[in-house]
């Protein structure tokens, strides 16, 4: 699980990539999408999951925008590891886009506000109140990944004879903005 990081109050945790081992340096960052309409999603409560099910299989993966050069990169940091296992006649296909799982749905402990006595406001101008401490965060964790296929060719026809899993990146953003159905 990831540390935990704090956070100002009332802002969010921004979203941030960590990159397999074998992926580039400089591997573009994809980029955040929009959810598609339609899709009706809502939000952890402070007190926590209170959803039907595992929350992991309510998690709904943040739309990343994945390019044909995320592609190549990806399949090639693959077969730096595993094309010297290849017999002739074989080669590695990807299963596009990648698909992700929810690692764990991190959380975030936010401060109790006290308002003030006098005029009841917790951010009250006329009174000296503490300062609102930070938010602690603990992000959640996304892991990606894309199915790799092994195909046997023989001429211009191919059979597929394995299917492997090959995790390559992992996304960490603040708990609060995972969306879940």
């Amino acid at each position: 699980m990831a540390e935990g990081v704090e956070v100002p109050s009332g802002e969010v945790l921004p979203m941030r990539h960590v990159l397999g081992r074998g992926l580039p340096e400089g591997f573009p960052a994809p980029v955040l999408g929009e959810q598609p309409h339609g899709l009706d999603v809502r939000h952890v409560d402070p007190e926590g999951w209170t959803g039907d099910g595992p929350i992991e299989d309510r998690a709904v993966a943040p739309p990343l925008e994945w390019t044909e050069a995320h592609r190549i990169l990806i399949l090639d940091a693959y077969n730096r590891k595993w094309a010297r296992y290849l017999e002739d006649g074989q080669s590695h296909e990807i299963e596009w886009p990648p698909t992700a799982y929810l690692w764990t749905p991190g959380h975030a402990i936010e401060p109790i506000l006290y308002t003030c006595n006098e005029h009841d406001e917790a951010d009250c101008e006329i009174c000296e109140l503490e300062p609102i401490p930070p938010d602690e965060v603990y992000p959640a964790e996304w892991r990606w990944r894309v199915q790799i296929e092994v195909y046997r060719w023989e001429g211009t026809s191919g059979v597929r004879e394995e299917v492997e899993t090959f995790e390559f990146m992992t996304t960490l953003m603040d708990p609060r903005e995972v969306d879940y159905t």
